[in-house]
């Protein structure tokens, strides 16, 4: 007859090389297991080097899902809203009115970037602009160095 458990525990990450994620779980002080493969889901990788988690524990055999770091978290958002975040201050908040709001102190794109409307800073549009003082003709600015 298989057993099943789950419980809360302390976790933190001992080996985020692999595949797979290995943390090490402490439900109390006498209860301790390491090497406890962490499950994340597909297309999301984090390593919160340590927070709460919950460990299930199947015929003895446990796995943690959830490994999370509450301090921090940004909260208040709106039903249906996501956020990815990191404890840096970088935020991609997928907003209620339909907007992406990124926040970082420096993005970088590889790749090309195709931009499908206006492009502004500060309210500004720097899509369609013009500058004084240009010559009249085939003359052009230099390359941006």
């Amino acid at each position: 007859m298989k057993q099943a458990k789950v419980e809360r525990c302390e976790a933190s990450v001992t080996n985020d090389s692999g595949n797979m994620q290995l943390v090490k779980v402490e439900i109390h002080a006498t209860d301790v297991s390491e090497d406890v493969e962490n499950y994340q889901q597909y297309g999301l990788a984090g390593n919160v080097g340590s927070g709460s988690a919950l460990v299930f524990s199947i015929n003895g055999t446990r796995f943690v899902l959830g490994l999370n770091k509450l301090e921090g978290r940004p909260g208040e958002l709106a039903a249906g809203e996501v956020m990815l975040w990191s404890e840096f201050g970088q935020k991609v908040h997928l907003k209620d009115d339909g907007n992406i709001e990124i926040t970082a102190s420096e993005t970088v794109v590889n790749g090309e970037l195709h931009v499908r409307g206006e492009i502004k800073n500060n309210g500004q549009t720097v899509t369609h602009h013009t500058h004084g003082g240009v010559l009249p003709g085939g003359s052009r600015t230099d390359n941006m160095q």
